[in-house]
């Protein structure tokens, strides 16, 4: 690999940064990862894994069998299946997703 090693480059040491750019270079290469509070982490992945969680499983032939037996009716209709769906995940997504509110 040719190049100039980055000690060799040319630099300006009679230039100083003013206030404003040397606070943006100090937020740009200051350790963000030692900054970061994982209850804040949790807050913001809670959602949509929730939401994935309850997409995957009422995709699972399994609950369409449940469905079936439960409602017989819906064994003719993938419309009615499918609202069925929407409801019951509707319901768990929310009881689930105000779960800490409750216990508080």
């Amino acid at each position: 690999m040719n190049g100039d090693p980055i000690a060799r480059l040319p630099i300006n040491n009679r230039e100083s940064l003013d206030p404003h750019d040397q606070a943006v270079v100090q937020h740009l290469f200051s350790n963000k990862l030692a900054n970061v509070d994982s209850g804040a982490v949790a807050k913001f992945i809670k959602t949509p894994l929730l939401v994935a969680v309850l997409v995957g499983t009422f995709s699972l032939p399994q609950v369409d069998r449940i469905i079936d037996s439960i409602f017989p009716s819906a064994k003719d209709s993938v419309y009615y299946k499918i609202m069925i769906k929407m409801v019951v995940s509707a319901v768990l997504f929310y009881v689930l997703n105000n779960w800490a509110l409750a216990r508080k």
